[in-house]
């Protein structure tokens, strides 16, 4: 989002208008987790561990806060939080020796799709599959293959066909691959449906 504010305000009408997951989570839990809990939302502080340092910023957005307050209150890149684990004495070993537990309730819910978003090119998969799944009525969607894109590094492609209609998107690693990308865009002529950055 920064990025096209900042370098390509003709990009913004395309943009999803959803939050992420991330900070649908967090106005989640500091509303409807809250009021289930009846714990104050001014007494939970919220903490995401993200692949991303992106989203470090994405916290900061004026527009994703409610009533003045962040709905994330800081994040943690992966490697942070390894860093933090091991400072504590956490290792592999001893996080894999942890009991199983059942996921706190309420949210707690989980699907296969969610370990889709710590990768490249997980929402995208995602969405495709929500997508495809709601226009075949609940069936699965064939496995969706991405290809390497010749002469742009970074940039994957896949099409998936759902019912009738070809679906073209893409996937983009690196602000580098991004600014070549934008380059080649047509605008008039979209080649893709949807790309995930």
């Amino acid at each position: 989002v920064n990025f096209a504010e900042l370098k390509h305000p003709e990009l913004l009408g395309n943009l999803s208008t959803a939050r992420s997951p991330m900070m649908m989570l967090g106005a989640i839990i500091k509303s409807y987790w809250v009021e289930q809990s009846k714990h104050n939302p001014a007494d939970v502080f919220v903490v995401a561990v993200m692949p991303c340092t992106a989203k470090k910023g994405e916290i900061l957005r004026e527009q994703l806060c409610n009533d003045g307050r962040r709905d994330v209150d800081a994040v943690l890149t992966a490697r942070e939080f390894g860093s933090l684990l091991a400072r504590q004495g956490v290792t592999p070993q001893s996080w894999l020796r942890l009991p199983e537990e059942r996921f706190d309730s309420p949210l707690g819910e989980a699907s296969g799709a969610a370990s889709l978003f710590g990768v490249s090119g997980g929402v995208c998969e995602a969405a495709v599959r929500t997508a495809y799944r709601m226009a075949t009525k609940g069936k699965s969607m064939p496995r969706l293959t991405f290809s390497e894109v010749r002469g742009l590094d970074g940039l994957k492609e896949a099409a998936v066909d759902i019912a009738g209609k070809q679906l073209r998107v893409a996937v983009v690693s690196g602000g580098h691959t991004l600014v070549k990308l934008i380059k080649e865009l047509d605008l008039a002529k979209p080649k893709y449906d949807f790309i995930e950055v």
